[in-house]
């Protein structure tokens, strides 16, 4: 290797010596050299556990062989806006990028809050697998599905992508495995015996969702501006819509019940006691632990907690949304017309969500052994002789 170059850390006052691509510096309140180095965008750190400079870079090409790396390191040299640069500084870029592409609604936009949080105060180059594997299990713990934490480490995964030109490829993500995806359904009992278990607050959202198969996220959005009361016109904006696309939703029956109900709470009394319109139809009450007026966000202890209550075992608030895809195919309504309604974009999405169980198989052998029934006995078909030859 070449002569050593001297160097000052900026801001830190540590003595520093480039070995190559390599460097060699003393950290406070240790006299060893410690050494860092990247490579493949990923930071490779740690003490050499000796004082003598010889021994030191020793440790380092002893180091690089057992991580099978050439001698020559073709890093580019990292500057301090790259070294400084957060995981949350990552995720703003993807965020935007999403925003300018026009994917950016009001269920990625909760997603992006859930992926970011643990990880946006990491500087991006030093994020280790092993942080990102502790935080898969936290979520684990928390009682997250595998399929929303991959999704939320694919999105980490995409901030890194989009930012590889400063921060290089990022840390290997690993994905949890799926064995199957849920198929949970609610028949009409057990969804008013779960309702009648949920705080005030939370039932009328539950119910519009269960008629109309709207997302919980699309519930949350909607405001009384989006309401046209003469038509009796519920409009999704398409920012508010996980597909893009505006959607209109008449108001007819419960649905009608339930935004009457809304309309008669919408005020209520401010922090100061003033009165206050709520520009959400649906909104957090008196008396939940959350500020009065709130959207409605997560519920995951109230809703674990009716659904036990209920006994109904393990439910999702997303099984309304299948539930409805099939109530309304039950109910004779055209498949076009019953996507309008759930906002399902594509036929293969909508049949994963209006699947076939044992009630309809029955239903189709019941009509089949009707049809066959139906069908005469007798032979009607005139037996021809054969011919004598002469």
């Amino acid at each position: 290797m070449g002569p050593a170059a001297l160097t000052k850390d900026q801001g830190k006052g540590k003595r520093q010596t480039m070995r190559g691509d390599i460097k060699l510096y003393h950290r406070n309140n240790t006299p060893f050299w410690w050494y860092r180095f990247f490579y493949n965008g990923k930071l490779y750190r740690g003490s050499t556990e000796t004082t003598d400079l010889k021994k030191a870079e020793r440790v380092i090409k002893a180091k690089r062989d057992e991580l099978g790396l050439s001698r020559k390191l073709h890093e580019p040299a990292v500057s301090d806006r790259e070294r400084k640069t957060t995981v949350g500084q990552l995720f703003d870029a993807l965020e935007n990028d999403y925003a300018i592409r026009g994917k950016l609604n009001t269920a990625s936009k909760a997603h992006f809050k859930a992926a970011r949080k643990p990880f946006e105060y990491f500087r991006a180059l030093e994020l280790t697998e092993e942080a990102i594997d502790r935080q898969i299990q936290e979520w684990r713990a928390e009682g997250y599905a595998p399929a929303t934490i991959n999704f939320w480490t694919q999105l980490l995964g995409q901030a890194y992508k989009l930012g590889r030109k400063c921060v290089g490829a990022g840390p290997d993500i690993g994905k949890l495995e799926v064995r199957n995806a849920p198929k949970g359904f609610f028949e009409k009992s057990e969804f008013e015996s779960l309702v009648s278990h949920l705080p005030e607050d939370l039932q009328d959202s539950a119910r519009f969702a269960f008629y109309t198969g709207m997302r919980k996220s699309e519930i949350a959005s909607l405001k009384w501006a989006q309401y046209d009361r003469n038509g009796q016109i519920l409009t999704l904006e398409a920012e508010h819509s996980k597909n893009g696309e505006l959607r209109k939703i008449p108001i007819e029956g419960e649905l009608l019940v339930i935004i009457e109900r809304r309309a008669a709470v919408r005020s209520y009394k401010g922090e100061n006691g003033e009165i206050v319109m709520s520009p959400l139809i649906f909104y957090r009450s008196k008396g939940s632990r959350l500020r009065e007026g709130q959207p409605i966000r997560s519920f995951r202890k109230s809703w674990r907690a009716a659904c036990e209550a209920a006994g109904i075992g393990t439910k999702l608030f997303h099984d309304f949304r299948r539930s409805a895809a099939r109530n309304l195919i039950r109910a004779g309504i055209s498949e076009t017309v019953a996507m309008e309604i759930t906002g399902h974009r594509t036929r293969s999405m909508f049949k994963r969500y209006n699947i076939t169980d044992e009630r309809d198989i029955r239903e189709a052998l019941r009509k089949e052994q009707e049809y066959l029934k139906s069908l005469p006995v007798e032979n009607n078909v005139a037996e021809f002789k054969k011919a004598e030859s002469k």
